[in-house]
C-alpha cells in the first residue's frame, strides 16, 4: 500500500511538473492576430532560395554529323560542371559553396527566351521530364521547334510548375504527411493552436501572412511556439493535403536532346528549297552540300529550379 502511495506521488510529481512545463511554453508562446478567408489560395513553398539563370543551349554540326553519330545532338551540363544548377550558399574564402542535392531539383519554370537556327530543317527540342507544348504533323511534343524564321524572341513559357511541392518542404522537416505536421501542434488551447515556430506550419503563415493579413515578425530560428487561431492552421493543413507529389529531377542527368523534326537527319527530303528538279546533278550537289554543311542552333532559356538537400561544394 505505501509503495503504491509512493508511485502515485511520483505520478503526480510529473503531471506537475510536466503541467508546469506546458503553462510555461503556453506563457511565452506569441499570440498572432489574423483573419481567415476561406478562398485564399495559399502558397506551400518559398521560392526565395530557387536559382533564377539563364542558359545557352547550342547544337551545332552537319546533318551528317547527326546521323553518322559522329556528334551527338545533346546539350548537358560539361563533367564537372553540373553546380550550374544550384544556388551560391556561400563562400570558403574565394571559392563559392553551392547549395542543394543535384538529385533533388525541382523546376519551378522554364522560358524560352531567344532562338536562332540556320539550320535548312525544322529541329525539335526535347528536355528532360519536361512535357512539350509544340507538336508536328504526327503528333509528336517538343519543348519547342526552332526553324531558320522562326520568332526570334518568342519569351514563351516552356514549363510552369502547377502541382503542389509540399513533398519537398516536408522532406526539409524530416516529415512525411500532413498528419506528422499536424502532430508537432497543440492543438485547441483555449480556442487557438500552438504551432512550433520552426515547422512547415509557421513557414507557411509567413509566406502567406498577407493573405491572413497577419504580422509576424518573428526570427525564424527563434525556439518558441506561434498561438494562432485554429481555423487558420487546419487551412494551411488542408492545403497541404490538396497538395500533389512531385518528380525530383536529377540534374546530374538533365539535358536537352534534338531531333530533326519528321524525318531523319540525313534524309534529302526538304533540305533544298525545291526538288522538282532534284535528280539533276546541280541539285543532288545542293542537296548534299546542305547536308554536309555544319549549322547552329543557340537558344536562350531561363530557368527558376529548386535543389534540395544538403549543401554540397
Amino acid at each position: 500500500m505505501q509503495q503504491q502511495t509512493l508511485q502515485q506521488q511520483a505520478m503526480s510529481n510529473e503531471q506537475q511538473i510536466a503541467q508546469m512545463a506546458f503553462n510555461k511554453m503556453l506563457e511565452q508562446a506569441i499570440a498572432i492576430k489574423a483573419e481567415y478567408d476561406p478562398n485564399a489560395n495559399l502558397r506551400t513553398v518559398d521560392f526565395d532560395q530557387h536559382t533564377d539563370r539563364t542558359y545557352f543551349v547550342t547544337l551545332e554540326g552537319s546533318l551528317n554529323d547527326f546521323a553518322l553519330g559522329t556528334v551527338q545532338p545533346i546539350w548537358k551540363a560539361k563533367p564537372g560542371q553540373e553546380h550550374i544548377y544550384q544556388r551560391i550558399a556561400g563562400y570558403d574564402g574565394k571559392m563559392p559553396i553551392y547549395g542543394g542535392d543535384l538529385t533533388k531539383g525541382i523546376c519551378l519554370e522554364m522560358i524560352l527566351e531567344e532562338v536562332t537556327s540556320n539550320f535548312p530543317v525544322p529541329i525539335g527540342a526535347i528536355i528532360t521530364n519536361i512535357e512539350g507544348k509544340e507538336y508536328d504533323k504526327d503528333g509528336k511534343n517538343y519543348a519547342f521547334i526552332a526553324t531558320k524564321h522562326c520568332d526570334k524572341s518568342p519569351n514563351k513559357s516552356i514549363f510552369e510548375q502547377v502541382k503542389g511541392i509540399s513533398r519537398a518542404m516536408l522532406e526539409k522537416y524530416n516529415d512525411t504527411s500532413a498528419n506528422q505536421m499536424e502532430s508537432h501542434c497543440f492543438r485547441n488551447v483555449a480556442g487557438y493552436t500552438l504551432v512550433p515556430n520552426q515547422s512547415p506550419l509557421a513557414d507557411m503563415m509567413r509566406l502567406n501572412q498577407e493573405k491572413f493579413k497577419m504580422q509576424i515578425g518573428i526570427p525564424k530560428e527563434a525556439e518558441t511556439y506561434l498561438k494562432v487561431a485554429t481555423p487558420i492552421v487546419d487551412a494551411c493543413i488542408k492545403r497541404y493535403e490538396q497538395d500533389q507529389d512531385v518528380t525530383f529531377m536529377d540534374m546530374n542527368n538533365f539535358n536537352v536532346q534534338f531531333e530533326r523534326v519528321g524525318a531523319e537527319w540525313n534524309d534529302p527530303t526538304g533540305v533544298i528549297d525545291n526538288l522538282r528538279n532534284a535528280a539533276s546533278g546541280k541539285q543532288m550537289h545542293a542537296s548534299n552540300q546542305r547536308l554536309t554543311n555544319k549549322y547552329t542552333l543557340t537558344a536562350k532559356i531561363n530557368m527558376k529550379l529548386v535543389c534540395y538537400g544538403e549543401e554540397k561544394k
